[in-house]
């Protein structure tokens, strides 16, 4: 399913060759990398993760974020290989990261079934430190990702949904999913010391999250986790 801001996207990129410029993507190990954002614990003034992001670079689109470059994989049928090449790409430097510190990776959860993305996730041992970050830029089945969702948890990884409060994570769905991480979308806090109503939304939507324990992802909880 693509929603209308992916079809706004596509007609906004009717110039663009697409094709091609995602055939590279996939083909090109100069045209996909990953960078590392630093999640840090300000009470101990402490590095305590690592989020992983996707960046594209190609000289006929600088100033177009990843966002579209992974819709227009889908429009064109190869989302899930663009999206398992990235994640890839990510977990590959795990290895490198420091023990006492988490990797957080995002993962579209309609392309769990896909075998690329499967394989991907597979051939990455889960047991320390890593968590799975639910991106919500599309609808998904529930029913259908909910025994991949399982494997994952079952194999230790930690489930988050990113940017809460946006796209399709709605309460249903994360009553569902139940994530170990509640992230909430930077629209919710954006000035909320100046808006009575978007304090009050987030603060329900944190006693929601911690009845459902993804309302306080602590620094303690994480580094039980990396033991």
């Amino acid at each position: 399913m693509t929603s209308p801001d992916v079809v706004a996207d596509v007609e906004l990129d009717s110039g663009v060759d697409w094709g091609r410029l995602v055939a590279s993507a996939l083909h090109d190990d100069d045209r996909l990398t990953s960078v590392f954002q630093p999640i840090i614990d300000v009470e101990r003034a402490a590095v305590v993760g690592y989020e992983a992001l996707t960046r594209f670079t190609h000289p006929d689109t600088p100033d177009v974020g990843p966002d579209r470059w992974f819709a227009q994989a889908a429009r064109l049928g190869v989302g899930a290989e663009l999206e398992a090449r990235a994640l890839a790409a990510s977990l590959a430097h795990r290895s490198s990261m420091p023990r006492n510190c988490f990797l957080t990776v995002n993962v579209d959860p309609g392309y769990l079934l896909e075998p690329s993305v499967r394989g991907v996730l597979a051939s990455h041992p889960m047991s320390r430190g890593l968590v799975i970050e639910f991106t919500e830029h599309r609808s998904w089945d529930w029913e259908l990702v909910a025994s991949s969702v399982q494997m994952l948890r079952s194999s230790g990884a930690l489930i988050a949904i990113d940017d809460a409060g946006s796209g399709y994570s709605g309460l249903q769905q994360i009553l569902r999913l139940r994530p170990s991480i509640l992230k909430l979308d930077r629209s919710l806090v954006e000035s909320i010391d100046q808006d009575e109503a978007k304090a009050s939304l987030v603060e329900m939507m944190g006693v929601f999250a911690s009845r459902i324990d993804a309302g306080r992802p602590t620094w303690s909880l994480l580094t039980t986790y990396l033991r």
